[in-house]
């Protein structure tokens, strides 16, 4: 998919040992092997779901009975565990997200 970046890793061992013989931690790659949503709480994972639909942050605040500033920390985590720039990136890329986590 041109221009697209991938969202999630595959591993297979002798790139682990390689890794690992570096004395690289790889434990941020193995997570990614489970999906990238596994990383977000619950929390999250409702609050990346609202941003996902298109709500705006006051509207995700209010569904999430939540201050702004707690649903602006929240969606803040989200993009930061996905390594997503914008909650119009996060949308953009939910599907996929879902996708790969199996839903």
């Amino acid at each position: 998919m041109p221009g697209q970046r991938p969202l999630g890793l595959v591993i297979v061992q002798p790139e682990v040992d390689y890794v690992a013989a570096l004395g690289v931690t790889v434990s941020g790659l193995v997570l990614s092997l489970s999906g990238p949503l596994t990383r977000l709480t619950e929390r999250e994972l409702e609050a990346a779901r609202l941003i996902a639909q298109g709500l705006s942050l006051p509207e995700t605040s209010a569904a999430l009975h939540v201050g702004l500033e707690e649903a602006r920390a929240l969606v803040g985590s989200v993009l930061r565990k996905l390594s997503l720039r914008s909650p119009g990136q996060l949308a953009d890329a939910w599907s996929r997200l879902e996708a790969l986590a199996g839903h």
